[in-house]
């Protein structure tokens, strides 16, 4: 007697509120009877182990006189941004010839983030962003605008790579070939004959490649600008002057598998692998295998 009558809702649940306790709102009743549910967030990347740099590798002497401009392209993916941060600071420190190169030009859809550019420290870096009109149409569109702007003028070899594309520590083969003044460019074949020169029927590989600049005119991509075709089918046409004179250099130990990624022997010094940033930081001699198809 005396005390208010509950609420029909606290009736209906067969309780009543405790004397002189207010009843529970009806939203906390909800949150009683089923706990609210949290929006997972997406996982942060695991922070990388401070691992120490190898020593740098020596440049030999000729190859401190050859001025190397380095063309990486990139949609900016979170495979491309893995590859940045694990595995090329110490790719760099492996490779006389990645030792060497001088600026570090980036195609970008969007700014990597800084971590990504720390391997190339010491080096000038410069980022060019485009707005990315496709798979192979951003392919395309890289070398059109780095040739026809100019942007290789004063070095004499230009290596195009992708992010997920290593030059690795046993880069010999390739620094023979631009000490050479008889080769121009430097191209895996995706249907490999054995063909290592004068290789007029090559389709070349569009996600590695290696230019003697003086060979490579500001006209090379504009006037094919309008032929439709793949990437590889655009560098094939771009590239003509170099293998119908016989000044080009085809690696001999790939093996492709039907997909146009470089990879093959043990002795391959460039590799294409979207899985091997899982292997990063790679050694000296790393990886052994390197036919892996993904």
């Amino acid at each position: 007697a005396g005390t208010a009558a509950a609420p029909k809702q606290q009736q209906a649940q067969g309780k009543k509120p405790a004397a002189g306790t207010a009843a529970a709102p009806k939203q906390q009743q909800a949150q009683d009877k089923k706990p609210a549910v949290q929006k997972s967030r997406p996982p942060a990347l695991a922070p990388l182990p401070l691992l120490p740099l190898p020593p740098p590798q020596e440049i030999p002497a000729p190859l401190r006189k050859i001025r190397i401009v380095l063309f990486l392209t990139t949609h900016v993916t979170a495979l491309h941004e893995a590859f940045l941060r694990k595995c090329w600071p110490h790719a760099v420190r492996n490779s006389a010839l990645l030792m060497q190169v001088e600026t570090v030009i980036f195609f970008a859809a969007r700014m990597p983030i800084p971590a990504a550019l720390d391997a190339f420290t010491g080096k000038n870096v410069t980022v060019k962003l485009y707005r990315n009109p496709g798979y192979q149409s951003g392919a395309r569109l890289a070398m059109l605008e780095s040739t026809s702007k100019g942007w290789f003028a004063g070095y004499d070899w230009m290596i195009r790579v992708n992010p997920d594309v290593l030059i690795l520590d046993n880069d010999a083969v390739l620094i023979q070939h631009m000490l050479n003044p008889e080769v121009d460019g430097i191209f895996a074949n995706c249907w490999e004959n054995g063909c290592e020169n004068h290789c007029t029927n090559a389709t070349i590989c569009s996600d590695f490649f290696a230019v003697r600049v003086s060979a490579l005119p500001n006209d090379s991509f504009t006037k094919i600008r309008n032929i439709k075709g793949t990437a590889e089918y655009q560098v094939q046409l771009a590239f003509k002057n170099i293998t119908a004179t016989g000044r080009d250099r085809f690696l001999q130990s790939t093996s492709m598998h039907g997909i146009c990624r470089v990879r093959g022997r043990s002795d391959v010094p460039v590799l294409h692998i979207h899985s091997l940033h899982h292997q990063c930081p790679l050694k000296r001699g790393e990886p052994r295998k390197r036919n892996s198809l993904w």
